[in-house]
């Protein structure tokens, strides 16, 4: 024991020794007060007893003095950390970092901190701070927390997959560190394989593993959704739990993927809707059945039952209505539910493309073409719209572009007339169920001869004018429309040139019919068209007005007609002279010929007027100044050929005609056999598209009384 203290009082004297000569050195070497290594000693040595406030109030002098004192920098850092004040801390880490990068403690130090939750903000700066102290110093528990952290954005994807590659090749075997890198995979479809090659390992590794071949399932069907073996996973997962509503769910929309699976995934659906009876699973099975037209009922009683729950839901009532659309029975059901559509929704697009494919089945242009129109306003797709909407239109597409017409009248002196109109005309929809047109222009009427010798001079023998008509048709039905016409020509200034017609007309299955009032002009003389002073009197000016109803039966092959009239004519200087007729036409196809068809008609007119008005001289009785043709009776028959042609796309003609055989008692007072005819030639020449000219030309001649030849040409612009 004294063998003992003497020793430990020997080293006592050694080092007080040595202290005092350390002492003398030291004050020998002691930094001049205030300067930097002085605040640096007097940190150290509050470092050493605990006393971190002085020592950082000494190590901030010193770096205030020296920014670029290391040691004052770093156990600045440290102190007030030590103190508590971690704020602080990081921020003397920070500025030590930023001068000196070569310091792996440091750096996850401080990286360390700023990981931490409170931190989240800066949590790209601790990963640099990892990234730093990693360049300097492998630390894979440091690696694993920057993996982490670069994880938490998926943005960052790439790089904390390649954190993970690192740390798996250092330990392969770390589980933790494989099942994060795993679940990483699954968040980028351009890792699946990776992914499923992983938990196919997993697979091996864990036989029987529930979880693990669920999720292996999910991602072959994410793959390749028609895979077999995605079906085949889920169908052993499904008998395994089959009291897992999701996962039959799950299974039932892998099969209705794949159109080859259909009847296995209606099955399925008919089961997940048995367990889980929730809407979206029936929408869905009511989808999935609406696409086999053998399960069509099925589907839209499905629909019905969804209707019944929510009868508000629009997506169901389209998905109902379309369904029903594609069979004709069901197009009126289809337009119910359309309709009801529009009563929660009047902008809705899709209702009003189906009202228009419903009711364009069904015949209905007019309302098919009102819900194109608005389906396009809406927003409907517009190509498929604006070609239903083409289809409509076609034959009533609006038009515009000039007309000229010629006429050329034979016969004695007082039937003689020529003409030439020039024109414009055009028509289109003002809505879906009115349409307009009109024919504006010039026309003039004249004749080259004066009056046989004895009944009076003429008073002109050219009558030039302008000329308006417009007319209107409004359909109030497919089947029926009202026409309505309006005409003024200013042949004669006296307020006679005011024509016009009137007509409601309704075809039917099996009959068409009209009923109708016309005003119109005669054509017979110049004087029945412009009028006449004879003598000092004004006759001629005849306008007929007809009322008339028309029975028509058109079929492939057979067409036929029967249209009795009634009505007056009226003259400058007569009486109103009534007049009753019946008309008549049947025509059958023949057969067709290459490019022709061949139409054998017959036709027939009887005609009677109570006055003979033919006569143009206002002192001779019989018969009256009226300047028209009127006998008391005339019958005609015409047996004719009809021949309708085209060739290529372009041409298209109609050339008909035939002998007629006319009887005719006028004022003579016997009857008489007059041999006429009429001859027809139509053609249209489409130069484009949207442009053609046609030519309509018209041959008649009615016994000795007069012939008459017509020709009309124009060129029309559609748009």
């Amino acid at each position: 024991m004294r063998s003992l203290d003497w020793r430990m009082g020997l080293a006592v004297i050694l080092a007080l020794v040595f202290g005092a000569t350390t002492a003398v050195s030291a004050e020998s070497e002691t930094p001049e007060s205030g300067s930097e290594w002085w605040y640096v000693l007097r940190a150290r040595a509050n470092m050493k007893i605990g006393n971190y406030r002085a020592a950082i109030e000494s190590y901030e002098k010193a770096a205030e003095l020296n920014p670029d004192n290391r040691e004052a920098l770093k156990q600045l850092g440290v102190a007030n950390e030590k103190q508590g004040l971690t704020t602080k801390a990081i921020e003397a880490y920070d500025r030590y970092l930023s001068r000196f990068d070569d310091d792996p403690e440091i750096a996850f130090q401080q990286a360390d901190i700023l990981g931490w939750e409170r931190y989240a903000y800066r949590r790209a700066d601790a990963i640099r701070y990892y990234r730093m102290g990693l360049a300097k110093r492998e630390d894979l528990e440091r690696r694993h927390k920057l993996a982490r952290l670069l994880a938490q954005d998926r943005a960052q994807l790439a790089p904390a997959l390649a954190e993970y590659r690192k740390l798996l090749a250092a330990r392969p075997s770390e589980p933790n560190w494989r099942t994060e890198y795993r679940e990483l995979l699954l968040w980028d479809p351009s890792h699946l394989d990776e992914a499923i090659t992983e938990y196919r390992k997993v697979e091996k590794e864990r036989p029987g593993d529930f979880e693990v071949e669920r999720t292996l399932a999910e991602l072959i069907a994410r793959k390749d959704p028609r895979s077999d073996e995605a079906a085949r996973r889920y169908a052993s997962l499904v008998a395994r739990r089959p009291e897992d509503a999701k996962l039959r769910l799950v299974y039932a929309e892998l099969l209705g993927s794949d159109p080859r699976k259909r009847e296995r995934a209606i099955e399925a659906y008919r089961e997940a809707v048995d367990r889980d009876p929730r809407y979206a699973v029936r929408e869905t099975y009511a989808d999935l059945l609406s696409s086999d037209p053998d399960r069509r009922s099925e589907a839209v009683m499905q629909y019905r039952v969804l209707l019944r729950e929510k009868p508000a839901d629009v997506g169901v009532r389209l998905k109902l209505a379309s369904l029903l659309a594609a069979k004709r029975q069901d197009t009126r059901a289809a337009i119910a539910e359309y309709e009801a559509v529009l009563v929660r929704d009047p902008g809705n697009a899709e209702a009003h493309e189906g009202l228009s494919q419903a009711w364009a089945w069904l015949g209905d242009r007019d309302r098919a073409l009102h819900h194109s129109n608005l389906a396009l306003r809406h927003g409907a797709e517009a190509r498929q719209s604006a070609r239903l909407r083409g289809d409509l239109l076609e034959g009533r597409e609006r038009f515009v572009g000039p007309i000229v017409r010629g006429l050329v009248q034979e016969g004695g002196s007082k039937t003689e007339l020529r003409g030439v109109v020039l024109g414009a005309r055009g028509r289109g929809d003002v809505t879906p169920f009115l349409s307009l047109g009109g024919e504006v222009g010039f026309e003039d009427y004249f004749r080259s001869s004066g009056f046989e010798a004895g009944i009076g001079e003429q008073s002109s023998n050219n009558q030039a004018a302008g000329y308006l008509e417009i007319d209107g048709e409004y359909r109030l039905s497919p089947e029926r429309r009202v026409e309505l016409g309006l005409g003024y020509h200013s042949l004669t200034q006296t307020g006679r040139d005011v024509l016009g017609r009137a007509a409601f007309a309704s075809d039917g299955e099996r009959f068409d019919w009209r009923v109708g009032f016309e005003r119109k002009l005669r054509f017979d003389s110049f004087a029945a068209l412009a009028g006449e002073s004879v003598d000092g009197q004004s006759i001629g000016a005849a306008r007929e007005n007809r009322f008339y109803g028309r029975l028509e039966r058109e079929g492939e092959r057979v067409v036929a007609s029967i249209e009795p009239y009634a009505g007056w004519v009226d003259a400058r200087g007569i009486d109103e002279n009534p007049l009753v007729g019946i008309r008549g036409e049947v025509r059958a196809k023949l057969g067709e010929l290459g490019i022709l068809e061949l139409w054998p008609y017959y036709r027939a007119n009887v005609l009677h007027y109570e006055n003979d008005a033919f006569g143009v001289d206002p002192a001779v009785d019989t018969p009256e100044a009226g300047g028209y043709f009127s006998p008391q009776f005339y019958a005609e028959q015409v047996p004719g050929l009809r021949i309708e042609g085209h060739w290529g796309k372009s041409h298209v003609f109609t050339l008909e005609g035939g002998p007629a055989a006319q009887f005719v008692n006028d004022s003579s007072g016997s009857m008489r056999f007059e041999l006429g005819g009429h001859a027809r030639l139509a053609y249209v020449l489409y130069l484009r598209d949207s442009i053609y000219w046609s030519l309509d030309t018209s041959f008649t001649r009615i016994g000795n009384i007069y012939t008459r030849g017509e020709a009309t040409t124009s060129l029309t612009f559609e748009f």
